[in-house]
C-alpha cells in the first residue's frame, strides 16, 4: 500500500479509536432507532428456503450453522434444510482468523451473526458504516439485531453467490484453504500470494460476471465514498451477487475508515486509492 494513503488511514483510525467509548454510548442509546431504520431493508424470511417454522422460535435467535474462513457452512441442523448453501464438515472446517460468524434465524429472518469478541472498535466500525449507508439506500445488508453487551451484530443473509466462490467453481485457486495447501503458495510472501490470487481471479472473471456488474460495483463504491466511508477491504470474498436482481453487495465493514467531516484532500486520496484497487481486481472486465 502506498505510504500516503497508509498514513492517512492510520491517522483517521487512531482518531476514531480515541472516541470509541463516546460513540459506543451514543449508538447504544439509539438502538431502537437504528433497528427501526432498517425495517424496510433487504431481508429474507427463513420459510422462503423451506426451513420449517416448527424448528425455530419466531421471537428468538436460532443458530443454524457456523461459517468458516472460506464461507462454507457447518450445519447444526439437518443439512437438507440448507442444501442451497455451500456446506462443509467438521473435518474440513477452516477456522476463521478473527471473529466467529454464524448463520442464524432472528425473528424468522435468516441472518449472519458476527461476534466481535469484545472488540468495540471493529464492532462500531461495522455498525456505523451499515447505519450510514442504509440511510442512503446503498446496497448493504440490513441490521436485524444488535447486542451491545456481548458485542454482536446480526445482519440479513443475502440470497446470492459470493464472487470468490463463483470464481473458485470455475477453477480459480483463490480460497484460503486452496492457498494454504497449494505448493505454489507455501513459501511465498503474503504480498506475492495476494498478487497471485488477484491474477487467478481476473483470469476467470469473464466467465462469471459481465461488464454491467463491474459498472454497478463502481457505482456502489462511489455512493459508499459519498457517505465518507472507505471500505479498506475490497476483495472477491467480500462481494455478493444477489440471485434475483443480480445487484452486487459489498459486505464486511469492520476495517472501514469513517471520515467524520472532511471531504477534502485526504478524502480524495483515500477514495482514489480504493477506486484503483477495485479496478485492479476487475481490470480483465475493462
Amino acid at each position: 500500500m502506498p505510504i500516503i494513503p497508509k498514513l492517512l488511514r492510520r491517522v483517521e483510525n487512531e482518531k476514531y479509536k480515541k472516541g470509541v467509548e463516546k460513540k459506543f454510548r451514543y449508538f447504544q442509546n439509539r438502538k431502537k432507532k437504528i433497528l427501526n431504520s432498517f425495517k424496510r431493508g433487504y431481508k429474507i424470511h427463513a420459510s422462503t428456503f423451506g426451513i420449517p417454522t416448527d424448528i425455530y422460535d419466531l421471537k428468538k435467535e436460532f443458530v443454524v450453522a457456523e461459517v468458516d474462513q472460506d464461507g462454507f457452512f457447518l450445519p447444526f441442523i439437518d443439512k437438507k434444510y440448507i442444501e442451497f448453501l455451500p456446506l462443509t464438515s467438521e473435518e474440513y472446517f477452516l477456522k476463521r482468523e478473527r471473529f466467529k460468524i454464524f448463520l442464524v434465524i432472528s425473528h424468522g429472518y435468516l441472518g449472519i451473526k458476527k461476534n466481535y469478541r469484545g472488540n468495540k472498535y471493529r464492532f462500531l466500525k461495522e455498525l456505523e458504516s451499515l447505519y450510514k449507508l442504509s440511510e442512503k439506500d446503498v446496497n448493504v445488508p440490513t441490521i436485524l439485531d444488535i447486542d451491545f453487551n456481548n458485542l454482536t451484530i446480526i445482519i440479513s443473509f443475502i440470497d446470492g453467490e459470493v464472487l470468490r466462490e463463483k470464481l473458485a467453481e470455475q477453477g480459480a485457486l483463490i480460497r484460503d484453504k486452496q492457498v494454504g495447501k497449494n505448493s505454489d503458495y507455501t513459501y511465498v510472501k503474503r504480498k506475492i500470494v495476494a498478487g497471485r490470487r488477484l491474477k487467478e481471479g481476473r483470469r476467470f472473471l469473464p466467465k462469471v460476471i459481465d461488464k454491467e456488474v463491474f459498472l454497478k460495483l463502481s457505482q456502489q463504491l462511489n455512493e459508499i465514498h459519498k457517505c465518507g466511508i472507505i471500505i479498506n477491504d475490497i476483495k472477491y470474498g467480500n462481494i455478493i451477487i444477489e440471485n434475483n436482481t443480480k445487484e452486487p453487495y459489498f459486505i464486511d465493514f469492520e476495517t472501514a475508515t469513517i471520515l467524520e467531516k472532511s471531504f477534502g484532500l485526504k478524502y480524495n486520496i483515500l477514495a482514489n486509492f480504493e477506486r484503483k484497487r477495485l479496478i485492479k481486481h476487475f481490470k480483465s472486465m475493462l
